[in-house]
C-alpha cells in the first residue's frame, strides 16, 4: 500500500489580498496617516518575512516596528488584529510599485514556507524510516509516495 503527499503551496495561496485603505491609526500614532497606504497581506511569521526581505536583498530594521527603506521612502510591516502583517507605504510610491513589491515579496515568503514543509516532512519520514519515492514536477511541485506496510 502507498500513500502520496503532494506539497504545494496551495495553503497559502491566497496570501496577498491587495486590501488599499485606512488601517489602525493607533499603531501609527507617530505618523500622518493620511501619507500612507496600506496593502494587507495573509503572512504571519516575522522571522520567514525577515528571511524574504533579506533574499529580495533588503536590509531592515527593527525597532517598533519591521521596516525598510527604499531610496528615502519607508515601508513599515505592521501586524493587524488577524495577526497578519499589513505593508504600510508611504503614498510617494505607486500602486504599481506597491502590487509589484507585494507580490515579489510573496514569491519569496511562500518559497520559503514551502521548503521548510519540504524539510520538516522529510525529517519525520527519515527518522521514522519510511520507505519513500521522491518526484518533482515541472512546476517545481513535490510529490512524495510513501509505502507503508
Amino acid at each position: 500500500m502507498s500513500l502520496m503527499l503532494f506539497l504545494i503551496p496551495a495553503a497559502i495561496g491566497g496570501a496577498l489580498t491587495g486590501y488599499y485603505g485606512d488601517f489602525n491609526v493607533e499603531k501609527l500614532t507617530q505618523y500622518n496617516k493620511d501619507n500612507y497606504v496600506r496593502y494587507a497581506t495573509q503572512m504571519k511569521n516575522e522571522d520567514i518575512i525577515k528571511e524574504a526581505l533579506h533574499q529580495y536583498g533588503l536590509n531592515y530594521e527593527n525597532q517598533d516596528n519591521l521596516n525598510v527603506d527604499i531610496e528615502g521612502n519607508e515601508i513599515l510591516f505592521l501586524k493587524n488584529d488577524d495577526g497578519n502583517f499589513d505593508l504600510v507605504f508611504n503614498k510617494d510610491f505607486t500602486r504599481e510599485y506597491i502590487e509589484n513589491f507585494a507580490n515579489d515579496l510573496f514569491e519569496y515568503y511562500k518559497t520559503i514556507v514551502q521548503e521548510r514543509t519540504y524539510q520538516k516532512v522529510m525529517d519525520y519520514i527519515k527518522k521514522e524510516e519510511l520507505d519513500y519515492k521522491e518526484e518533482i514536477t515541472n512546476d517545481s511541485d513535490v510529490i512524495l509516495t510513501l509505502t507503508l506496510d
